[in-house]
């Protein structure tokens, strides 16, 4: 049976933190992937000669993102491990480098949060404006 022991109120939230940045990363995930279908298979159909290095842009773009992710789940898994073992009493609670770690975790995930919507803004933005132009070649 695990020896568990109580955490202080602020590594606790640290734990919920860092929950909640995994799940975030998670469906980051799930769209990053789905845009990167939808670019690779469909989009590049769509667009001219002429725009095809702006949907590669925005592709290495999107694949900088997700190396990124990956990265940053990386971090949190550590993160987590670490508070797992302060809990289960395997470690000693260390809140300032737990704050550091949190802090910096922290600036990441904004700093990726505002990337991934940059880059899914660009990639809609392009795909808007070639069925704009495909609607116009239509009509």
């Amino acid at each position: 049976m695990e020896n568990v022991t109580e955490m202080s109120d602020r590594a606790e939230q640290y734990y919920i933190s860092t929950k909640r940045w995994v799940s975030d990363l998670e469906f980051f995930k799930i769209e990053t992937d789905f845009l990167r279908y939808l670019q690779q298979d469909y989009f590049i159909r769509l667009f001219e000669p002429t725009d095809i290095e702006k949907l590669k842009d925005v592709g290495n773009k999107l694949l900088k993102l997700q190396l990124d992710m990956k990265d940053a789940q990386l971090k949190c898994a550590m993160q987590l491990n670490r508070l797992t073992l302060i809990a289960e009493n395997f470690s000693t609670e260390d809140i300032s480098y737990l704050a550091i770690e949190n802090a910096s975790l922290y600036d990441l995930i904004t700093t990726l949060t505002q990337e991934y919507y940059d880059v899914k803004k660009e990639l809609f933005k392009l795909a808007e404006s070639v069925m704009r132009e495909n609607k116009f070649l239509m009509d």
